[in-house]
């Protein structure tokens, strides 16, 4: 049984504008779940925290939905950059232990 099905999430109704802060645990890691406009300015969000598994749904402002949404794509933005950082590092210790197991002739043609 997952920690979901055992505890029902908390849900908080805020009116909160740092909309990637968590409203109970502080954290930086919030995300949307859902979301949809309400009204020509307005837009309507449910958050989660993966932290402490908190749910707020609130009704925020198309600025505020804007700069939330610029700091997920900075957050995308340091992903892939780590990705392909360790990537590169993985890949250059791979090549090196080809490479120092060709020299010993570790590796014969009956390994293809």
């Amino acid at each position: 049984m997952d920690r979901h099905s055992e505890q029902p999430s908390k849900t908080i109704d805020v009116g909160q504008t740092d909309l990637d802060v968590c409203a109970a645990c502080s954290s930086d890691l919030v995300q949307p779940v859902q979301r949809e406009e309400s009204g020509r300015e307005n837009w309507s969000v449910r958050l989660q925290c993966p932290n402490c598994d908190v749910h707020r749904q609130g009704v925020f402002t198309r600025q505020a939905v804007e700069a939330f949404e610029e700091v997920l794509a900075r957050g995308i933005d340091v992903l892939t950059h780590d990705y392909k950082r360790l990537v590169r590092a993985n890949m250059t210790f791979e090549i090196e232990r080809f490479v120092r197991a060709l020299d010993i002739d570790a590796i014969l043609p009956e390994d293809f």
